[in-house]
């Protein structure tokens, strides 16, 4: 493993915000079409860009991809990814990016409570408290006042719960399995079931004929396949205490362009909710690293 924390952290910067592209972008096709077909096309791009990423760079990567030296725990952060994605992009169709990053960010909480039964950790006083001022965040951002909580709402908070799911086998899997193949496998995955899904759940299928709807779906996968590339390489660049924390900047590029591109304004108790959930996240992950990466080191 590389230590050059000022490149790592620059390529983390890089790798955020190409999953916020993807995010907005995701949430403007959704205007247009059904959340499956928008995760069909996202992730039909973003394996494309991930193929010829590994074409260009070494063929050895597409090889070793099929070959995880742990398949069944493979085969349940691929089952994680699969729900997350269908998870946040209707999350991101229902509510404003800020409140579904809100929601989102509370996936240190929840994996600190899960290694409990994953990882048999031992949770200390301190950690208690910082998982109470983060659900005390919760509150404040989301208060009773607040109105109706609706499902997208309820689906960001799942998918926070699966995202601390997911990391917690990524602890698990340590280094033996390359990030290429943690992120490759499951977005195929999930773009092969993602027509049959599509024609399961009922919705209707609408053909593509405008080129700025291909522009932007080519432009969300592309985005997807670089955060997830960009942000590997940046976890093999610094180290995890210092990465980690990066990811928390998506909440200011989700204030920016929900104003930009939908109008959405934050109220203020979700600002201050935001914070207080944010750091106790941050302290929390430090937490977690000082215990043990949880992305492996190359990509």
């Amino acid at each position: 493993m590389q230590n050059n924390p000022r490149l790592g952290i620059s390529l983390a910067l890089l790798g955020v915000t190409c999953f916020a592209l993807s995010d907005a972008a995701a949430k403007w096709m959704c205007q247009t079409y059904s959340v499956y077909q928008v995760i069909l096309y996202d992730g039909l791009f973003a394996v494309i860009a991930m193929m010829l990423f590994a074409f260009f760079t070494d063929k050895k990567r597409l090889r070793q991809a099929f070959r995880p030296h742990y398949p069944r725990l493979l085969a349940l952060r691929t089952a994680c990814i699969c729900l997350i994605g269908y998870l946040n992009v209707y999350a991101f169709s229902q509510i404003p990016l800020a409140e579904a990053y809100t929601l989102l960010f509370t996936g240190p909480i929840w994996a600190t409570l899960i290694s409990m039964v994953f990882l048999k950790d031992t949770i200390k006083s301190r950690e208690w408290l910082l998982i109470t001022a983060g659900f005390s965040g919760v509150i404040i951002a989301f208060p009773p006042s607040f109105g109706i909580i609706g499902t997208g709402h309820i689906a960001a908070l799942i998918g926070a719960t699966i995202i601390a799911t997911m990391n917690n086998v990524a602890r698990r899997m340590g280094d033996k399995d390359p990030p290429f193949t943690v992120c490759f496998v499951p977005t195929l995955f999930s773009t092969v079931i993602a027509y049959p899904v599509l024609v399961a759940m009922g919705g209707s299928y609408i053909p593509v004929t405008a080129l700025q709807d291909w522009i932007i779906f080519i432009a969300g996968g592309t985005f997807l396949a670089c955060g997830f590339i960009v942000i590997a390489r940046a976890y093999a660049t610094a180290r995890v205490v210092l990465i980690a924390p990066i990811g928390y900047t998506q909440l200011v590029w989700a204030l920016f362009i929900g104003w930009l591109l939908f109008a959405d304004l934050p109220s203020p108790n979700m600002l201050v909710g935001a914070v207080i959930i944010i750091l106790s996240g941050l302290f929390l992950t430090r937490s977690h690293a000082k215990k043990k990466n949880i992305v492996p080191p190359s990509v």
